[in-house]
């Protein structure tokens, strides 16, 4: 789309035709580019007509409801960080409960 607010606008009216019988409580559109960073983590430079927010600036307001039990450990990884040994960490936000070490966790949807 070459960063054009036209072409945003027209996926966006085709977005809303789309999902018009999901009956969402709220959507947030973001045009991002994930090759360029725009509007992933901070605003960039390519589409100074966009003022919202950055998606993880989004995703930090949004509100968990249901389907998770209340002392669940839940967190999003926002990255996976090999290891020369073939292990691998993970780094995220903790959205949900807690966990000490020595805790047993699952990596869903891999279910590792």
């Amino acid at each position: 789309m070459n960063f054009d607010e036209a072409i945003f606008n027209a996926i966006v009216a085709d977005f809303h035709v789309l999902t018009a019988g999901f009956k969402f409580d709220s959507n947030q559109i973001i045009p991002l580019s994930g090759l360029n960073g725009d509007n992933v983590l901070h605003g960039g430079n390519h589409m100074p007509w966009y003022a919202g927010p950055s998606l993880t600036d989004y995703l930090d307001t949004v509100v968990m409801q249901g389907g998770h039990e209340s002392s669940a450990f839940y967190m999003p990884v926002q990255q996976v960080n090999p290891a020369s040994s073939g292990a691998c960490s993970f780094s995220g936000r903790i959205v949900k409960g807690t966990v000490r070490c020595n805790d047993a966790v699952r990596i869903l949807p891999s279910g590792v």
